[in-house]
């Protein structure tokens, strides 16, 4: 009888143990995989930011070479206004001397001044200044030179008092500095058109229809400039 109880105590006791065990087991196990998982999730977060740092730093290098580009486009952009300038100063210097005889007792004044003071001065003095110019004022500019290329140009706004108005800084004027530039460009080497001096006779149909046709006509017909009396420069 005792030995009977003997072994049923054993056989519980054995599993008992192995009951034990078993739950250990599954206790380490568990563990391992929640300690593997967290290492799994914690090499995610480093590769992550990993790759946000490496977006943000070559967002940083974009954004550094916009604006490097930037800047050397406004270096640019100002280098060749400044250039524009130049060259426009340069030409206004150079061709203010190419002048015709003018008959009215303001014949030395710029052209400028002359239009302000014929179209913008007002009463008593405004209608003298208007009497001494005679009407239509006719504009034209001129090179000498052996070979003497025609231009007709809008390079004047319409004006009721006289034929030509103000200057349009939009006007053909930009075309014209640009054909006289060019003139000079050729002329100072001799290398391009050896022995020939380029020229230039340039009319001006300051936007008025019945005087625009009349230096049309001129134009097509390659008048000499003395017909067009009194002569100005565009200038």
């Amino acid at each position: 009888m005792c030995l009977r109880w003997f072994v049923v105590l054993w056989l519980v006791s054995c599993a008992t143990l192995a009951s034990h065990q078993q739950h250990h087991q599954q206790q380490q196990e568990h563990q391992q995989q929640h300690h593997h998982q967290e290492q799994q999730q914690e090499h995610q977060q480093q590769y992550q930011q990993h790759q946000h740092q490496q977006q943000q730093q070559e967002h940083q290098q974009q954004h550094h070479q916009q604006q490097q580009q930037q800047q050397q486009q406004q270096q640019e952009h100002q280098h060749h206004h400044q250039q524009q300038q130049q060259q426009q100063r340069s030409l206004r210097r150079r061709h203010q001397r190419h002048e015709l005889d003018r008959p009215h007792q303001w014949a030395t004044r710029p052209f400028r001044s002359l239009v302000e003071g014929a179209a913008g001065a007002t009463g008593a003095a405004g209608a003298a200044h208007a009497g001494d110019i005679p009407w239509p004022v006719k504009r034209e500019a001129v090179v000498e030179g052996d070979l003497i290329l025609g231009g007709l140009m809008m390079v004047h706004e319409r004006e009721e008092s006289v034929t030509c108005g103000p200057v349009m800084p939009q006007g053909g004027v930009q075309a014209l500095e640009a054909m006289l530039f060019t003139l000079d460009v050729l002329n100072a080497d001799p290398a391009l058109i050896p022995n020939v001096t380029l020229g230039a006779h340039i009319l001006d149909d300051c936007d008025k229809d019945t005087y625009g046709l009349e230096m049309a006509v001129d134009f097509i017909k390659g008048r000499a400039r003395l017909l067009c009396t009194p002569a100005h420069t565009l200038f």
